[in-house]
């Protein structure tokens, strides 16, 4: 009995597979083929960049002194907060995601150790807009 269950059950199961991958259609994709366009889900900003250079090629354009700079003062905030950092980090909006990691850097850290990541960021970010944007926040 314990076998034809499971037989019944597992046969189900790929029955519903095979429904689902060769031919259930999703009502929203109908939806959008009658209409005869697609909704867009990218975001337009036409705002100007914070950064100065490619954020992804920032660390490899450091020097050894600034990463080891870097990697000491970060490891004076919390796990939490390098956790929220990383997240900004990875926003789609940069100029947002970089104005609330320098608020995370002004609340958790020193004034001299907060002075050196700006010093060290003025290499690949507009510090000048970056004021301006942290002054609009307060």
């Amino acid at each position: 009995m314990r076998r034809l269950l499971t037989y019944l059950f597992m046969s189900f199961a790929l029955v519903m597979n095979v429904y689902l991958l060769f031919c259930w259609q999703p009502e929203g994709k109908n939806n959008n083929i009658i209409q005869g366009y697609e909704k867009s889900t990218e975001v337009m900003s036409y705002s100007k960049s914070i950064y100065t250079e490619n954020k992804d090629n920032i660390m490899k354009n450091l020097s050894d002194e600034d990463k080891k700079d870097l990697n000491r003062i970060i490891s004076n905030l919390s796990t939490v907060d390098i956790g929220r950092i990383q997240d900004y980090f990875k926003t789609l909006d940069d100029n947002r995601g970089l104005v609330e990691i320098f608020k995370v850097f002004s609340k958790r850290l020193s004034s001299t150790d907060y002075m050196r990541i700006r010093k060290i960021c003025s290499n690949f970010v507009d510090i000048q807009y970056l004021d301006s944007e942290l002054k609009k926040e307060i």
